[in-house]
């Protein structure tokens, strides 16, 4: 939601987003939810950032667990960052190792991380 609030003029210092799906056109989390017709995949098409990350200049921190059961590192997160690097993008990414959707694991660096990438972009 906050990546399609940018796309659509919504103005932020900073984001910080934790267990990103960035293509919906892929996603198992989207597919469980939405009958696939020709209308669901032109919704799903909207809500991938990976297609329209030209549109985003706003600096992104993107954590994300190795093992998120939702959301796959090498399908969603990696691709995405890929896309913001050759677009020459500010972001930053941090992969927990084994770590769930919600970082649990890793919840105390997890805070601390989205905190201080807030007071680095504060103005």
């Amino acid at each position: 939601m906050a990546l399609s609030a940018l796309r659509d003029g919504a103005t932020f210092n900073a984001v910080a987003l934790v267990g990103l799906p960035s293509d919906f056109r892929t996603s198992q989390f989207d597919r469980r939810f939405s009958p696939s017709s020709p209308q669901m995949a032109a919704a799903r098409a909207q809500r991938s950032a990976v297609l329209w990350a030209e549109r985003l200049d706003t600096p992104m921190l993107l954590l994300q667990g190795s093992g998120d059961p939702l959301v796959s590192t090498a399908e969603q997160t990696l691709p995405f960052a890929a896309r913001l690097q050759a677009l020459g993008k500010p972001y930053e990414l941090v992969v927990y190792e084994g770590d769930s959707h919600g970082l649990i694991l890793n919840g105390k660096d997890r805070d601390a991380r989205i905190l201080n990438w807030f007071e680095r972009f504060r103005r």
